[in-house]
């Protein structure tokens, strides 16, 4: 049998990574005196980017996570078919209705003001990520390296893009990175039940990085055993609290995990929204980082004494990624902060390299050419500007999108009585209500084209705005507002009443891949289908 080493009450067989460092041993507590101002200057950037555009990194964004909080702090939204066939959890967009009830409560209300505090309140949270990658910098390598980690993962272009975005690809890497830190935290009962509740959280917003979990889980069960009792036990209730939640909103326990699951795997719905080749993820990776990501991962390796349990996690997550069969960059976003720390690593070491004769100016010019490299792929990130970059994000990063300007535009109008969009903009990429604000009838000429094709020549009875590209609209209408290649037309007459299409509702089509399944849910907050504005 193996001898057992005994630190801190913890049994450790010697075998095990013999001479590798142990995250049950933290670093020393002390914190930089400029933490505070990095964290503001990227608090300040964060903003700056949230401001200046309006585009989407994805439709999820908008019509899974932002739409749905309207539509349950307001009473009208549009419903795609994940809330339908109950997959999503309305954790994410439950806490964005409460501030959007509070700005309304405040007295602060239309988009204007609720659509600058969300952006604000998610571009707080994301500081966290910078946070606790400092703390994971500062146990696994050492105080300079951690705080090159924090200035990498202040400033990374990807982290300042989407932190103002509600997305569970990137909200749930800021809970995972509050596990990791909370493994390599002082040992005790506080940290135990903080790595439980967040480790329960990570699941909670973004199921797909269980596997993830369950080596953190595993690990900080083999290093931290006097403790793991609260770690398991707030991590279990929690869970349960998560399940509770999906079937007090779908009637169905863990609904948003066991559906999901059922659904894109079972049933490969997943697939229809595109397939990509295996090797798709590290193709991206690197192309994205400009290279970083390969640097920054032999930089994990070479510290891999200290940083096994970061390896052995990052490993486990690109594995269970790979598999399925529909791949999206935003899902291996979470694997950012990872290279960026290993590369925080080689950045310090090239510097200590330097002889001591010229210590000083080759540490200065090593430095500053080493910087140079994450500085010069952030600004052309940014700038959209990377290497097939457009492709893979889908969108220019910082664009500023006509459409949802005159959503915009649109909720800040008074006469409002019912819209047609015909700027050649999906629902799926439209401001949406959440935008609109307005509880009228938004019509699509993708989803309603031959109903509004058949109203063209009474059309001011069913439409107070018209909003085209190059097309005009129906007889009636005045040019009143021209937001780049869209214009907004008024109805030149208002009627006593606005008619309703036949058939509207706020139900979105589900793909056609779910032709044939029921749903197994009850929504709590759906409306009846074919329901639309009362008027």
């Amino acid at each position: 049998m193996q001898p057992i080493q005994r630190r801190q009450g913890t049994a450790w067989p010697a075998g095990w990574f013999a001479g590798y460092g142990r995250p049950d041993r933290p670093a020393a507590a002390g914190t930089w005196t400029y933490l505070p101002l990095v964290l503001l200057a990227a608090l300040l950037l964060r903003v700056l980017v949230a401001f200046s555009s309006n585009s989407m990194a994805h439709p999820d964004e908008m019509f899974q996570y932002l739409e749905q909080a309207h539509r349950l702090a307001f009473g009208h939204g549009l419903v795609p078919w994940e809330y339908t066939y109950g997959i999503r959890s309305w954790l994410i967009p439950g806490f964005i209705a409460a501030i959007l009830s509070l700005f309304d409560q405040a007295g602060l209300r239309g988009p204007d003001y609720y659509i600058r505090g969300v952006e604000v309140a998610f571009c707080v949270i994301s500081l966290s990520l910078p946070y606790f990658v400092y703390r994971v910098g500062q146990a696994v390598f050492d105080e300079s390296a951690a705080r090159l980690a924090l200035l990498l993962a202040a400033f990374w272009y990807e982290l300042v893009y989407f932190a103002h975005k509600p997305m569970p690809d990137v909200l749930g890497v800021y809970a995972l990175f509050a596990t990791i830190a909370l493994l390599f935290a002082k040992p005790g009962r506080t940290a135990a039940l903080g790595f439980g509740l967040f480790a329960a959280l990570t699941v909670a917003i973004r199921f797909q990085f269980l596997p993830m979990i369950g080596v953190l889980l595993l690990v900080h069960l083999a290093c931290h055993r006097r403790s793991a009792a609260y770690s398991l036990a707030a991590f279990c209730l929690a869970v349960v609290a998560i399940g509770l939640l999906d079937h007090y909103s779908w009637d169905y326990f863990l609904s948003s995990i066991i559906l999901n699951l059922e659904l894109n795997f079972l049933q490969n719905v997943s697939e229809i929204f595109g397939v990509r080749r295996f090797y798709f993820y590290g193709a991206a990776i690197v192309l994205l980082s400009g290279g970083i990501a390969v640097l920054g991962t032999l930089g994990l390796v070479m510290n891999r004494r200290r940083a096994w349990p970061l390896i052995l996690v990052a490993a486990t997550g690109l594995l269970a990624f790979h598999v399925p069969a529909h791949k999206e960059t935003r899902f291996v976003l979470w694997f950012t902060p990872f290279y960026l720390l290993g590369f925080a690593h080689v950045l310090d070491r090239a510097c200590r390299l330097v002889p001591p004769a010229g210590r000083v100016r080759l540490r200065s010019a090593g430095l500053a050419a080493l910087a140079a490299w994450p500085l010069t792929v952030s600004g052309l990130g940014l700038a959209t500007a990377l290497p097939y970059q457009e492709k893979l994000h889908g969108d220019r990063l910082l664009a500023d999108v006509d459409s949802r300007r005159a959503y915009l535009w649109l909720s800040r109008q008074d006469d409002v009585a019912a819209v047609v969009d015909e700027s050649r903009t999906p629902w799926w990429v439209s401001g949406g209500y959440y935008t609109l604000h307005h509880d009228v009838p938004l019509y699509f000429a993708g989803l309603h084209r031959a109903e509004i094709d058949a109203i063209h020549d009474k059309a001011p009875e069913f439409a107070s705005h018209w909003l085209t590209r190059a097309n005009p609209p129906p007889d009636g209408f005045d040019l009143v507002k021209r937001l780049d290649a869209v214009r907004i037309w008024r109805r030149r007459e208002t009627p006593p009443t606005t008619k309703i299409l036949p058939g509207f509702g706020y139900d979105m089509p589900p793909p056609a891949g779910l032709a044939g399944i029921e749903p197994k849910v009850t929504p709590r907050w759906s409306p009846p289908p074919g329901s639309g504005p009362a008027r």
